[in-house]
Formats: C-alpha cells, structure tokens, sequence
C-alpha cells in the first residue's frame, strides 16, 4: 500500500463510521438545536435550504466565542462543504469538480445523507488522482500537500465525533430552554406567555442579544428583539447595524435606523461603519456560494445607507473608514 492508498483507506473509515452513526436519523433529530442560539440548516418556505452563518472567523472579523453549538445537519453540511469545496482538488493540483462551488444544502435526512456519500466520493476521487510522490510538494499555507490531505482527514474525524456525541445527547433526551430558547426560537407566542417581567430580566442578563443574532444572520431573531426593547448597540464592538449591513439584510438594515441605531459607528476592531463593512463584503463575497452570501441584497443596503450619509452631512463623505 502505497501513501495516497493509506490516506484512502484512512478517509474511507471516517466515512463508513459516520455513515453508521447516522443510520435511522430522522428530522426532528437531525434539526434538534442542543442549546439556545444553536446553528443549523433551515428550510425557507419555497423549499429551498439555508446555512447559519456569519462573518466571525474570516479575515475580517475575529472567530464568534464562544464557538456557537450546532445541530446535526449543520455538522454535516459542513463536512459536506469540506470535502467537495475546489481547494480539496487546486491543492493537489487537480481540476475541481463542476459541482466545487455548489452548495449541497437540505433539512431532509435522506438528502442529506445522499449528499455526504456524492462528497466523499469526490474527496476519495480527489485523492486516487494524486501521484504519491507530488504529495511531498510544497504549497502556499499548507507547507506540504500532504499536510493539508491531513487537515482535511482531521476535520472529517473530529466534526464527525462531534455528530455522535450530539445523537448521544439526543438519545438521553432534552428539557426546553426557557424564555431564551423561545426567544432564539423567534416563538413570540411563548415569549408572550412568559410575560414582561421575564423578558426585563433577559434584557438584564443579556444585553447584547440583538447584537449576537444579527452576526450570524438569525432574522427573526433580531426582528423579535427590536420589537423587545434589546439595545441594537453594544459598544465598543460592532454594532448590529454591522452585521445586518455586512450581510446585506436590507429588511433589518432599515429596522435597526428607525429604532436610533448610528449608520455613523465605527466598530472598535477596524473603526469601519456600517457603510464600509457593506461595501467590502460585497466586494469578498458577492456573486458567490458562500453561506454569506444568502440572501444578501448588498447594493439597496448600500444605497440607503449612502443616502443617509448625504442627508445627514449635506454631502457624500468618505464612509470607508480609511
């Protein structure tokens, strides 16, 4: 057995044990959120899928902590996205797959799992095109082909692991979340019941809620916490008229000014408004397949927050924050 035949082999076990840890999964499971404010993969109401996502961890904005936790279906969209994205084949020196830069998305388990089987065959495929003795080639970030053939194979192993331990949780069962697992729920008729008093106290214990739902795009969310009374700003960090704005959400964008949030803030990070963080997104990620990217209307955000920045001032000013 030559070396890229280890490293099949090698992936080809990961791959069999997950497949039989997520034998019998069903809906309800594969989209059970173990914790308030969990990441998933959810259904829009013409059927299609969306990923929660947000801007921490890129090069623009530090990785979210603490780490959100994740539903099942998210974990594996993610390992989904790890094995076919095209650096798996430019790496290695090998023409990506047509498919590369498609997002494989759904809430349905058979789907799903259909989709985990077409990735790693382009993973294996990927691999078994690779000449053993090119793996020993060095490459920008990576140090060696065959360093990053084993960062991939790590993070099959480990976000794998972490699937099994979450149908570990669900076998042992789950107790509701109170007033915050219904806030993050957007479940306004449970919010009601739980009364003004409680939702004070929430306000109290977790100010910057707003703040957090708009940074990995939970919608609802933050249309229900306008609607609460949770302070769209937190300073000095980023307000969550950033984050609407960076992820282009032209709804909420609209919604966060006409409670008073500041289109004139610069976070403390890259001292940017809401306005520069639009434009650079929409610069990185417009027109592709990132999670990001879903749903983003970048040019009416930055229309009208160009238009607020003339009105405010008289005259179109230098919003970059450079």
């Amino acid at each position: 057995m030559d070396l890229v035949e280890a490293l099949i082999a090698f992936s080809d076990n990961t791959y069999e044990r997950l497949r039989r840890r997520l034998e019998g999964i069903e809906v309800d499971e594969l989209l059970w959120e173990p914790a308030p404010g969990s990441w998933s993969v959810r259904a829009r109401e013409d059927g299609s899928a969306f990923m929660d996502f947000g801007l921490g961890g890129t090069s623009m904005v530090p990785a979210i902590t603490p780490a959100p936790v994740t539903t099942i279906a998210w974990r594996v969209a993610h390992i989904v996205d790890l094995l076919k994205e095209d650096r798996c084949a430019t790496v290695l020196d090998l023409e990506p797959e047509a498919n590369a830069g498609e997002l494989w998305l759904t809430t349905r388990p058979e789907e799903m799992l259909d989709y985990l089987e077409r990735a790693h065959a382009t993973w294996r495929g990927y691999l078994s095109r690779t000449d053993p003795a090119a793996l020993l080639h060095a490459v920008d970030r990576w140090g060696t082909r065959l360093s990053f053939v084993h960062h991939i194979i790590d993070e099959f192993v480990h976000h794998a692991a972490e699937i099994g331990v979450l149908r570990d949780l669900w076998s042992a069962g789950r107790e509701s979340h109170g007033l915050l697992g219904a806030v993050l729920r957007a479940d306004r008729d449970a919010v009601a019941q739980a009364g003004d008093d409680a939702v004070l106290t929430l306000r109290e214990e977790r100010a910057g809620l707003l703040v957090e739902a708009a940074s990995v795009g939970r919608w609802a969310v933050a249309d229900l916490l306008l609607d609460l009374g949770f302070a769209p700003e937190l300073p000095p960090g980023p307000s969550a008229l950033h984050f609407a704005a960076g992820l282009g959400r032209m709804d909420l964008v609209r919604r966060l000014v006409e409670a008073g949030a500041s289109t004139e803030a610069a976070d403390d990070r890259f001292h940017a408004t809401p306005l520069a963080w639009a434009e650079l997104v929409s610069q990185r990620l417009g027109g592709s397949a990132a999670p990001q990217a879903s749903g983003a209307d970048w040019q009416t955000v930055i229309e009208f927050l160009r238009r607020r920045a003339t009105s405010s001032s008289g005259e179109m000013r230098d919003v970059t924050g450079e």
